[in-house]
């Protein structure tokens, strides 16, 4: 009998260890807690520096005729070329699609002429016209859209309105719900941006029809008409570092031309600008970077906005003239430079310089740049060993599987032969 209950003892165990290695695995993947708030931040990556984060989708409205859509084909153009469409920054070019539903051939003819862009250069700009897109508020829509793209190798996507592309009413909720459901959150799952226009109605300041609409985006903006350009106004944000505002100035002579105008800083840039500067932090570095360095200044960060743009603002406030061998660039730690007056002389770093001397290279360049080889090398060794690491971890795992395995369909073959042998012992009655 001891034998017996033994054994059904083993079984019982067996049973449930075969119970817990049959556990349901969930079928989406939950957020690691402790390494996202343990992760590494990065530096946010624009599409259109201070108003397009990559990846992000916007939403643009503004009243007719206001030029929405030549300032959007525009952005489109220059991030196709690889140009920040309003700084001129050089940038990674993107393959962007653009889907038109009001424009003619000759409309856009006539504004890319007035750009004066060669049309070798838009191979990356896939420019759909009147296409028979189904309604992307639907299955169907959403499904095209996303197909083409992928297939297409498109990276940032533009609408051209937003009216044109739904067959739900404009003043219902749903429509939109069924936008985002179908065609928003799929592009966005994809990490391929999306920038989308719209009509105001009557009550300006808002999109026409159901407010629905800027729910699923990352921001909104208006464009309002200046004397002499557009002004982007935030309307809504679920990103805390775009600021409210962006001025952005048009040239028509002697051919059309966008760029940023005069800049206007959020409340607070300046006296942040003056904590970075107590705090040592370099002018190239980033928001992270500079994080860390005010809390050990003693100093609190603040709001993301207005860190951003102090890091900007002080950026901005080094000369950019003058006949030095190496220009002030966002890469060169020059702080503290202060025109003296007209006599050709100026200030930097407690040394006065006549204006056509070359300025001194500072050393911390050359630190800055060993440093970051440095790094770079640790982080690459760190990520070797990390490898390594889960590889032999995987190793273990399997050969501790297989070896329980084993000694499991040991155990089993042991007991079942001591039943047999204890059955054929039994005397029959």
């Amino acid at each position: 009998m001891a034998s017996r209950d033994a054994f059904n003892e083993e079984l019982r165990r067996l049973s449930l260890d075969a119970q817990e290695f049959a556990k349901p695995q969930s079928k989406y993947e939950a957020l690691d807690w402790v390494a996202l708030m343990n992760r590494e931040g990065h530096e946010v990556d624009w599409l259109v520096e201070d108003i397009w984060p990559e990846f992000r989708h916007i939403h643009i409205h503004a009243q007719r005729k206001a030029g929405k859509s030549l300032i959007s084909l525009w952005m489109a153009v220059h991030l196709a070329i690889g140009k920040d469409p309003f700084t001129g920054a050089a940038m990674t070019p993107k393959v962007v699609a653009y889907y038109d539903f009001e424009m003619t051939e000759d409309d856009i003819r006539e504004r890319l002429e007035d750009m004066h862009i060669a049309p070798e250069s838009l191979g990356n700009l896939h420019y759909y016209l009147h296409q028979p897109l189904p309604p992307l508020d639907t299955e169907a829509g959403g499904k095209a859209l996303l197909e083409q793209a992928v297939a297409m190798g498109e990276q940032v996507i533009f609408i051209d309105t937003m009216s044109r592309v739904v067959q739900g009413d404009e003043n219902s909720s749903d429509t939109y719900i069924n936008f985002y459901r179908f065609t928003g959150q799929p592009l966005k799952s994809a990490g391929i941006a999306m920038c989308r226009l719209d009509h105001e109605g009557y009550q300006e300041g808002r999109s026409r029809g159901s407010s629905a609409k800027g729910d699923d985006v990352d921001i909104i903006w208006q464009l309002k008409v200046q004397d002499d350009g557009t002004q982007f106004v935030r309307k809504a944000s679920r990103v805390s570092w775009v600021g409210e505002m962006v001025n952005v100035k048009k040239v028509d002579d002697p051919y059309l031309t966008y760029s940023r105008g005069a800049l206007s800083w959020p409340e607070g840039t300046k006296e942040k600008a003056k904590e970075l500067d107590a705090a040592d932090v370099p002018l190239e570095v980033g928001r992270h970077i500079a994080i860390r360095m005010l809390k050990a200044a003693g100093f609190t960060p603040g709001k993301t906005v207005t860190l951003n743009a102090a890091l900007k603002y002080r950026r901005q406030q080094v000369p950019r003239t003058g006949s030095a061998t190496e220009p002030l660039t966002r890469g060169n730690r020059f702080q503290e430079q202060v025109r003296t007056g007209a006599s050709g002389l100026w200030e930097q770093g407690g040394g006065v310089y006549e204006r056509n001397t070359p300025c001194p290279r500072p050393p911390s360049r050359a630190v800055s740049e060993r440093i970051q080889s440095m790094t770079a090398l640790v982080l690459v060794l760190l990520l070797a060993g990390f490898v390594l690491i889960i590889l032999a971890e995987w190793i273990r795992t399997v050969l501790e599987q297989q070896s329980q395995h084993d000694e499991q369909s040991s155990r089993l073959r042991l007991l079942k032969e001591l039943d047999k042998h204890e059955r054929d012992n039994t005397p029959e009655p």
